[in-house]
């Protein structure tokens, strides 16, 4: 949910409000979703404009959890699942920030955009490294908070609303990424000594201080322990309220901030007649929200729950009173769930526990506004400070929270300044209500062979929006604004998969998407009869090929050969072929070079980074490191004769690849993993049809994952990180489109020192071509028709040219594309000219 402000009054507090803390041999409840923004953004440096760096991105996953196994914490990561129908309008509204996020960015910019497929390699890296991982069907606020206060551990978020949950919290900024070492000697313990109350500031908190105090033992043998602990910052509600405030008050004060599920502006009238009480220090340096928090803070002292929520209510038309009430009951009721699915699920036995509910949550209106509440102590008040009226800026603290708290946010959230349009235009507010509880109502259980795949999660959020909701958020990617979406060519996908999880009656479809050259989205209304008939599904039934079969029968005339000759191709690799096939076929701009360049990137990623063991991509350091080496590999390289593959498999020839094939081919490869500096300048020449083209792959990918799970796995499923790298895939194309003949380079250049490595590119290439036999003309007409370039013949010295020389200088230049047979006739008459002028 995210409450307004509260980690930039939090931040700007942190000596008061966090302490310090070493995180070690314990549980860790870990909010999936923020912190897989949070470890992206970290490895971004500028490139999400090219797609995703997923292969980088798998890799610090690994390293970060591998950082708590060292620790002996012990993580359960839950991720967030659909959109519930409350949150719909902060939803639409970060859409359609997202398309003006996105419409602009370029390379080397602070703006992040996270890629489509990245918490698809984010669950990958979990299961990799075997850690427990739980997808909620709903947001997974409230599940992580019990989860964490049953396990008695702390939740490591991003997110302001563990500012207000009961329990531990650390800020996962706080984190430093290094293990420590720390030594305890069995003879000293540590004691907590409370520091003392300075004169005169009774309400300030004074921090306990942790000191180890060494105990008097006579025997001389004593015993050291060590362990290992991450540096970090952890937060209790004890901290903000300081017993000076009930914890009951905590969600009334979110819900007045502002969350994604309630506005702000509801609360319009009381900011206006909120009090400052008299002597208390002004706090002109801080922003209209900030000083929003600190005068709330200290009104609510002086409050109870009943007399707070009378006076709120108070502060709106009679009229609107109920459907006020209604909301900020919902929105308390969020705050104080205690049953856990994924405590269960985890394999623990969840035991009942007394939950004293505050009786306020079942009271009627009018018992509210009928409450007698205490009068005040203090008549001596004066007007605050900050008005409704005044135009907030953004925190950058709360700017990042968004984008690591919410799927797409970016960080980026369109806002309505005319604060008065809210209260006034109330029919359209009933019209979601009504919506809002007729989705409620409406009983909807979810087959259990869905829930136990999702809850897995083994698919990304999408389906559930599917299912209950029939909604499809098509949040896009860094793409061509003048044409179409980059989902466009994965509709005959998309729409099995909603035939799938409604047959043999489809509903409407709404599909949530931009629209071409503008920054705003549509919601498109799909019909039933768009949709393929499904009558034959059986979920249960392993390996339901037939469907994959089925969405290639309607772009391809041989589907049937191409599922066949995906048997030629190792099992990891198939599906992913199998989508670079449909991504050629579909896409209006893919051609024999996409096809070259993703070739090149699966053989980089999935053989020679591995078996280079990983090494750094720095270009300089790379060399720094092999530079001796390498020219000892070339002096002593023999390559092998293409015989000798001629009877193997395509497993085998990958296995049969040598370290050392490996080291001489990376040297030529590495160069694309670096940005060129090109873009360091104003102006630079980004091509964004060429990013398109990568996201309509990255587009049926994602949606190919979807349908591979629902249809219980009939191919291996795709790990994209063993395959995309934006920057790399980009800047691949541009090398090879500016080649006149891309396939000599390939051979000639690229895998020039290894024969094993252009024959697996070879088979691919040739696996693809029966599939796109349009192509083998393409690219037989690259080979045999491109004119080779005649050698540079040295010019005279003479300083003086004649005009004659000059004017056949000039001809030879214009000539160079003409023909071979024009090439020798100029270089010959060329040659007799220069010996006439000696």
């Amino acid at each position: 949910m995210g409450v307004r402000g509260l980690t930039t009054f939090i931040a700007k507090n942190a000596s008061k409000y966090l302490d310090p803390h070493e995180l070690h041999d314990c549980s860790l409840v870990i909010d999936g979703d923020s912190l897989c923004a949070q470890l992206y953004k970290q490895i971004d440096n500028g490139q999400s404009a090219f797609g995703g760096n997923y292969d980088q991105f798998f890799r610090h996953i690994v390293e970060f959890f591998n950082l708590l196994k060292k620790c002996n914490v012990t993580p359960y990561v839950l991720l967030d699942g659909g959109y519930e129908m409350k949150k719909m309008k902060t939803t639409k509204e970060r859409l359609r920030s997202r398309i003006g996020v996105i419409k602009y960015i370029l390379p080397l910019e602070s703006y992040l955009v996270l890629p489509l497929l990245m918490r698809e390699v984010f669950v990958n890296a979990l299961k990799h490294c075997n850690v427990k991982v739980y997808r909620c069907l709903y947001e997974a606020d409230n599940e992580l908070a019990i989860l964490a206060r049953k396990l008695n551990c702390p939740v490591l978020s991003y997110d302001s609303d563990f500012y207000i949950f009961d329990g531990q919290y650390i800020p996962s900024v706080t984190i430093t990424p290094k293990v420590y070492k720390k030594t305890v000697a069995s003879n000293s313990i540590e004691v907590e000594i409370m520091s003392k109350k300075q004169k005169g500031h009774k309400n300030i908190k004074h921090k306990n201080k942790k000191i180890t105090i060494e105990l008097d033992d006579k025997d001389e043998t004593v015993e050291e322990t060590q362990y290992n602990y991450l540096d970090c910052s952890i937060y209790t509600i004890e901290n903000l309220t300081d017993g000076l405030l009930d914890n009951d008050m905590l969600p009334l004060l979110a819900i007045m901030l502002g969350n994604d599920f309630i506005s702000r502006r509801w609360f319009n009238k009381f900011y206006r007649n909120v009090r400052k009480r008299k002597g208390q220090k002004s706090k002109k340096n801080l922003s209209p929200q900030q000083k929003r928090i600190h005068s709330l803070l200290n009104w609510l002292q002086h409050e109870t729950l009943h007399s707070a929520v009378k006076k709120i209510l108070e502060c709106v038309k009679q009229y609107q009173r109920p459907k006020l009430w209604h909301q900020i009951k919902i929105a308390m009721s969020g705050y104080r769930m205690e049953h856990s699915k994924s405590y269960e699920y985890f394999g623990f036995v969840d035991e009942i526990e007394e939950f004293e509910d505050n009786n306020i949550l079942d009271m009627t209106i009018d018992e509210i506004m009928n409450y007698e509440s205490e009068p005040e102590e203090n008549e001596d008040i004066e007007p605050e400070e900050c008005s409704s009226n005044e135009s907030e800026p953004e925190d950058i603290e709360d700017i990042e929270e968004q984008a690591n708290s919410d799927e797409h946010g970016d960080g980026f959230e369109a806002k309505n300044s005319e604060d008065e349009d809210f209260i006034e235009n109330v029919e359209s507010e009933e019209e979601e209500a009504v919506a809002e509880d007729v989705y409620q109502k409406k009983i909807f259980n979810f087959p259990e062979w869905f829930v136990n795949l999702y809850r897995a999660a083994s698919t990304p959020r999408f389906p559930v929006d599917l299912f209950r909701s029939h909604r499809y958020i098509n949040y896009p990617q860094v793409e061509d604004f003048n044409g179409s979406d980059s989902n466009a060519v994965s509709y005959p996908i998309l729409n099995l998969i909603y035939s799938l999880l409604h047959s043999p009656r489809v509903p409407r479809l709404y599909y949530y998407t931009r629209i071409v050259k503008q920054v705003r989205y549509e919601i498109k209304k799909i019909e039933s009869d768009v949709f393929p008939v499904v009558t034959d599904f059986d979920p249960t039934q392993k390996k339901n090929i037939k469907f994959i079969e089925q969405i290639f029968n309607r772009s391809f005339s041989n589907a049937g050969e191409i599922i066949r000759v995906m048997k030629d191709i190792p099992e990891p690799h198939q599906l992913y072929i199998l989508a670079v096939i449909y991504w050629i076929k579909r896409s209006s701009s893919a051609d024999s070079v996409y096809l070259s360049a993703a070739i090149v990137s699966l053989i980089t990623l999935t053989i020679l980074d591995k078996k280079c063991e990983k090494i750094n991509r720095e270009t300089s350091i790379f060399q720094k490191k092999y530079e001796k080496h390498l020219r000892e590999l070339k002096e002593k390289e023999i390559l092998t004769s293409d015989d000798i593959y001629a009877d193997m498999d395509l497993k085998s020839i990958i296995k049969s690849v040598t370290k050392q094939e490996a080291l001489l081919c990376m040297e030529n490869l590495i160069g694309n993993f670096m940005i060129s500096p090109k873009f360091t300048r104003r102006h630079a020449d980004f091509n964004r049809k060429v990013v398109h083209t990568y996201a309509e792959l990255q587009s049926i990918v994602y949606n190919m994952y979807t349908l591979n799970a629902i249809l219980n796995y009939p191919y291996e499923n795709i790990k994209i990180e063993n395959y995309f790298n934006g920057l790399f895939l980009y800047n691949m194309y541009i090398s090879l489109k500016s080649r006149t003949n891309p396939m000599d380079y390939i051979k000639n250049h690229l895998f020039k020192h290894s024969t094993a490595l252009f024959i697996i590119f070879s088979r691919i290439l040739n696996t693809c071509l029966k599939a796109l036999p349009y192509l083998s003309k393409e690219i037989s007409s690259i080979d045999e028709n491109v004119p080779k370039v005649p050698k540079k013949i040295k010019k005279p010295k003479s300083s003086n040219k004649s005009v004659k020389q000059t004017a056949l200088d000039n001809d030879c230049i214009k000539n160079e594309s003409t023909d071979n047979d024009e090439f020798v006739d100029m270089n010959n008459k060329f040659s007799q000219l220069l010996k006439s002028f000696e």
